[in-house]
């Protein structure tokens, strides 16, 4: 955690909320079931999938909705279907942290700026442009934000290892989904930026101050280094999709 973390006094923390719940529901925050890998992801659709891979339980207990515990080869995995964008992301890790979350992946979409990753690539993200607001309450704004290399570098290699192709690199995380300027995306699609997304900089921030992992694969949904060229609900996409959800399953194992 870091010095200007440590110095700032929060009126309300998520240990505050969590104690809250548990009193209020009469358990214990073990009882609440949150395995110390956590897999999140956006996707009603690819929660469902993960759930039947892991055989999942939702837990009822859990302030947060849509949470399921299960095992892949033996091994406690939860899954968690977050709001979209940084915000409500980073408060569902926030008490997942809590209750024990030790090592976070994500699985989502992107789009892409480079021409060399089409419709169902996949991206691992590595260094982040931060241009959302939630990292700022965590890290100053000239901070660096990155993956956990030890995290990341498992994902690239259960992804050689299932045969699939990755490519890691800087990445761009906004909040304004439709305040994406053409003269921001030829800036950084020049700089060698991969792809733009609404929460992996600032889950990567919090993982940084909050001393837990994190990476994120994603998928291209979209192109955008020439005119949008949109393919969500596409073959393309739901097959790059099941390919994060393989890399993702491996790399808790």
């Amino acid at each position: 955690m870091t010095t200007k973390e440590t110095t700032r006094v929060m009126r309300f923390t998520p240990e505050m909320y969590m104690d809250y719940h548990v009193r209020r529901m009469g358990i214990q925050i073990e009882d609440i079931g949150v395995a110390p890998t956590v897999i999140m992801t956006w996707f009603t659709r690819i929660r469902e999938s993960l759930t039947s891979a892991v055989n999942g339980c939702v837990l009822s207990n859990a302030p947060f909705r849509h949470a399921i515990s299960g095992e892949i080869n033996s091994t406690p995995v939860t899954i968690v279907q977050c709001p979209i964008g940084a915000p409500g992301t980073i408060s569902h890790m926030e008490e997942l942290i809590v209750c024990g979350a030790r090592r976070f992946i994500g699985i989502g979409a992107a789009g892409s700026l480079q021409p060399d990753n089409p419709i169902g690539s996949l991206l691992i993200p590595d260094e982040c442009v931060r241009d959302e607001g939630t990292s700022r309450h965590y890290l100053p704004e000239d901070a660096v934000v990155c993956a956990t290399p030890t995290l990341q570098s498992r994902l690239v290699f259960c992804a050689q290892s299932l045969g699939y192709s990755v490519s890691v690199g800087r990445h761009w995380t906004t909040d304004a989904i439709y305040r994406e300027p053409v003269s921001d995306i030829h800036r950084h699609r020049e700089s060698g930026v991969l792809g733009v997304d609404m929460e992996t900089s600032a889950m990567y921030a919090l993982g940084q101050v909050r001393g837990v992992e994190v990476a994120n694969v994603l998928a291209v949904s979209d192109e955008l280094w020439h005119a949008w060229n949109p393919a969500f609900g596409s073959d393309a996409l739901d097959a790059g999709l099941e390919r994060a959800c393989e890399i993702a399953l491996a790399a808790t194992v």
